[in-house]
């Protein structure tokens, strides 16, 4: 059985703009993940990879802790991508979305436009340069 809503106790809630929606690659893993599963289903956040603006749908904290800059590969396979975030806070994608294409799980990706990628690569920035 559903709960009517108590109009005495609604709150508005602006809608998400597109800095909101920009992921701040300093910030530790954990935070990131926080972020995308906040924007997740239907906004998602995005980051400046390769030049291109992408949208990271899915992505997990690792246990791992790197050197790396903010941004750059840790680790590369064919089934995976780790990347560096704040504070030496590893993470990896599962699935992302590059401008102008469908949303795919990072296998796919690394099988097609992410085979030059390398690990020690600075792949994530802060703008479009």
């Amino acid at each position: 059985m559903k709960t009517p809503q108590d109009p005495d106790l609604v709150t508005f809630s602006p809608n998400i703009t597109k800095e909101q929606e920009h992921l701040d690659i300093h910030l530790t893993a954990n935070q990131l993940d926080n972020w995308v599963r906040g924007l997740r289903p239907d906004v998602g956040g995005y980051v400046f990879f390769n030049q291109q603006r992408t949208k990271l749908w899915d992505i997990i904290p690792m246990e791992q802790t790197t050197t790396l800059e903010p941004g750059q590969i840790v680790a590369i396979d064919k089934n995976q991508l780790l990347i560096a975030a704040g504070e030496g806070t590893v993470f990896a994608v599962n699935e992302l979305q590059p401008a102008g294409k469908a949303k795919q799980p990072i296998k796919a990706f690394l099988n097609g436009a992410g085979k030059q990628l390398e690990a020690g690569q600075q792949v994530i920035t802060d703008e479009i340069k």
